[in-house]
C-alpha cells in the first residue's frame, strides 16, 4: 500500500492555494461626500431646538426627510415621519373604539331608562 505524501496542490499540476488561504479582496473605495458626514453634537442640538418650534417642526421634518441634506438627519426625519403615521393610526383606532363604546353605553342607558 503506497501512501500519498504529496502536498495537495490539486490535480493535473493545477496551482490551487491550500485550504485557509485568503482570497484576493476587492479594493475598498474611500469616497467622502458632504452628505455622508457624521452629524456632531451641535448639529443634533440645533435639530432638536428646531423641533421645539410649533409648525416649523412639521415643515422641517419633511424638508430634512426628502431634501438633499445630511443622510443622518434624512434617515432620522424619515423615522420620525413613520412614527408619526403609526401614532396617528393608533389615535384614530382609539377614537373609533371609544366612539363605539360610548354609542353602546348610550343604548344601554336608554334601555335602562325605559325599565
Amino acid at each position: 500500500m503506497e501512501q500519498n505524501t504529496q502536498n495537495y496542490q490539486g490535480d493535473n499540476n493545477q496551482n490551487i492555494p491550500p485550504f485557509g488561504s485568503q482570497q484576493p479582496q476587492m479594493p475598498l473605495y474611500n469616497y467622502h461626500q458632504e452628505n455622508e458626514k457624521v452629524m456632531g453634537i451641535g448639529d443634533w442640538i440645533l435639530t432638536f431646538v428646531v423641533m421645539m418650534i410649533p409648525l416649523v417642526n412639521i415643515i422641517m421634518v419633511f424638508v430634512w426627510a426628502f431634501g438633499a441634506g445630511n443622510k443622518n438627519r434624512s434617515n432620522w426625519a424619515k423615522a420620525v415621519l413613520i412614527m408619526w403615521v403609526v401614532i396617528v393610526a393608533l389615535y384614530i383606532g382609539i377614537i373609533i373604539i371609544a366612539a363605539m363604546a360610548v354609542g353602546g353605553m348610550e343604548e344601554l342607558v336608554n334601555e335602562l331608562e325605559y325599565m
